[in-house]
């Protein structure tokens, strides 16, 4: 069981990361292989991501203060990291959302139609490769709170970019 929204929040952050990821390498071979179960399974991968991706941005405020009162840790030696990932986190919020949105709308209006789906495929694929660009990017400034060693020269761990 998780001990604090914390905990939760770094339980739930890969969700969206592997989800869409997972859905973007599917699709890719769905597409490849021209088959249309296969894009359409896709498809529901990013809804599943779009709505597991709001509990995760969700439980972000509360475990930032969960931080803030743990003893021996410095919130102003973070804060700034956490905001950084909190504005990065809103963006890959909307990008999954609307990826997720798309794909649904796609699965509902071309049921029945291959050339339909080919349209609604392609444009999920774009925004699937923009999502995960914002994905890695979000992910990389959560690293950057806890992790030092991702924050600069390993040597000096308090050097940052």
């Amino acid at each position: 069981m998780p001990s604090n929204w914390a905990h939760v929040h770094l339980l739930l952050n890969h969700i969206p990361s592997l989800g869409v990821v997972f859905g973007l390498l599917w699709l890719g071979i769905a597409v490849l292989r021209r088959n249309d179960e296969w894009k359409r399974a896709a498809l529901w991968t990013f809804v599943g991501a779009a709505l597991l991706t709001i509990p995760t941005y969700l439980t972000g405020e509360p475990a930032e203060h969960f931080l803030e009162d743990l003893p021996g840790v410095d919130f102003s030696q973070i804060e700034g990291h956490i905001e950084e990932h909190e504005e990065a986190a809103l963006f890959s919020l909307i990008a999954v959302e609307v990826l997720g949105l798309v794909s649904l709308a796609g699965l509902f209006l071309s049921r029945g139609s291959s050339r339909l789906l080919t349209r609604w495929v392609a444009a999920c694929l774009v925004l699937a490769i923009v999502t995960t660009g914002l994905l890695i990017y979000t992910s990389n400034h959560g690293g950057h709170i806890r992790h030092l060693e991702t924050r600069g020269d390993p040597a000096n761990p308090t050097h940052t970019h």
